[in-house]
C-alpha cells in the first residue's frame, strides 16, 4: 500500500501498523501478503455468494483490510471501527465511500446484537488490556461469523528481533499487552466463545480463527 493521508498540511500520518504493511524487506512483504490473502479467503467463505452482506471491522486501523475486501466482495457494506481518528482519517482516503466509519471503543461496541453477517478483528486483542471483554463485544454484535488474528509468540517477538526492531526489549512491541502461543491462543478462543465453533488457521507468524455459531440466530 502506497497511498498516504495528510492529517495537517505539514504532517503526514504513519504508524507503526501502516509501516508493517509499507515495509520494504521482502520476508516481512512475503509473510504480510500471505496472511492478507488467508484473510480475504476466509472472509470470502464465511459471506458465501449471499450477495449484500455487512461486516464491521473491529480495529480498522488505517483500512487496508477493508479495502482488499471490497475489492473480494464488492457487494458488501462495510463499517470501519477504530479508537484513533487519525487512522480513521488514513482509512477515508484508502476505502470508498460506500464504507461508513466510526471512532470509538471495541470494548463498548455502539451497535445492536446479532447485526454483521461477519465481524472482522485483525491484529487487535494484543493491545487490549480486557481481551475477554473485547471478545465478548465481537460476539454479541455477530449473526454468522467473526474472523480474528493475533500475532503468534515467540515467533511474532523473534522476527522483530531478527529484523533489529524492539532489541532492548527483546522483539516484543511496547504497546503488546498479550501474548499467545499457537496452543494459548486456541484455548483461550474455546475458553470464552461458549455457543461458537472455532477453526483454527496459521499464517507464519500469526494464528488465525474463524468462529461461526452453533445455533442460528
Amino acid at each position: 500500500m502506497k497511498a498516504t493521508s495528510e492529517i495537517s498540511s505539514d504532517q503526514v500520518y504513519s504508524s507503526g501498523n501502516l509501516r508493517k504493511y509499507q515495509s520494504s524487506n521482502p520476508l516481512k512483504r512475503l509473510f504480510v501478503s500471505r496472511m492478507q490473502k488467508l484473510i480475504v479467503e476466509l472472509a470470502v467463505g464465511c459471506c458465501g455468494c449471499s450477495g449484500t452482506v455487512r461486516i464491521l471491522d473491529a480495529g480498522c486501523g488505517e483500512g487496508i483490510n477493508a479495502a482488499l475486501l471490497e475489492k473480494h466482495l464488492p457487494g458488501a457494506r462495510i463499517v470501519l471501527f477504530d479508537a484513533s481518528e487519525k487512522a480513521l482519517a488514513y482509512a477515508r482516503g484508502l476505502c470508498s465511500k460506500k464504507c461508513s466509519i466510526q471512532c470509538g471503543s471495541i470494548l463498548e461496541l455502539p451497535f445492536p446484537a446479532d447485526v454483521f453477517d461477519l465481524v472482522l478483528c485483525t491484529e487487535v486483542l494484543e493491545h487490549i488490556e480486557q481481551p475477554s471483554a473485547a471478545l465478548s463485544e465481537l460476539l454479541r454484535v455477530a449473526s454468522g461469523s467473526v474472523l480474528i488474528s493475533v500475532p503468534c509468540e515467540p515467533w511474532f517477538q523473534a522476527g522483530n528481533l531478527l529484523s533489529l526492531h524492539h532489541v532492548k526489549r527483546l522483539g516484543d512491541p511496547p504497546d503488546h499487552v498479550n501474548h499467545w502461543t499457537s496452543k494459548g491462543f486456541q484455548h483461550w478462543i474455546i475458553q470464552h466463545s461458549d455457543g461458537w465453533k472455532a477453526t483454527f488457521y496459521h499464517s507464519f507468524p500469526w494464528s488465525l480463527t474463524v468462529l461461526h455459531r452453533t445455533e442460528p440466530v
